[in-house]
């Protein structure tokens, strides 16, 4: 998949991520950690980079994560539904032919003008994610 997926932290987020929690949400999966992004995947197949702003500068909850050619491994996400469901986030695939976006939970607040721009899906499981890439949503959240 040669496009990026954006995770990114509710406007009024109580709970965006922390990098420990972006760690926890891959681990066992992750193969390195140069500085300000993650590389993730296994040793002899596929991998990808997860980055956001971290280092001894940064504020300590990140407000977008960024997953760059995502690889379709059911662990990738099952740890990106894991982040969207246990924060304030929700999830954006700007770049793809039809940008569509994704939320875990109904409480997490999307900004109004990507929610009438994108169409979006609730997903409930990893599975979700992946039949959202395979036929994206078609309507903007209500």
């Amino acid at each position: 998949m040669n496009f990026e997926v954006l995770v990114i932290a509710a406007d009024d987020s109580r709970m965006p991520p922390r990098k420990s929690d972006v760690l926890k949400a891959f681990a066992g999966h992750v193969l390195e950690l140069p500085g300000d992004y993650l590389v993730v995947g296994t040793e002899d197949g596929p991998r990808c980079d997860i980055s956001a702003v971290w280092g001894p500068d940064a504020d300590p909850e990140q407000s977008l994560i960024t997953i760059r050619e995502p690889i379709p491994a059911p662990w990738l996400w099952e740890g990106v539904l894991d982040l969207l469901t246990r924060f304030d986030v929700f999830m954006m695939v700007p770049d793809a032919p039809n940008a569509w976006g994704a939320v875990a939970r109904t409480d997490v607040t999307v900004p109004p003008d990507v929610r009438g721009s994108y169409a979006f899906a609730q997903v409930l499981s990893a599975q979700d994610l992946i039949g959202a890439f395979q036929n994206p949503p078609d309507a903007a959240l209500t």
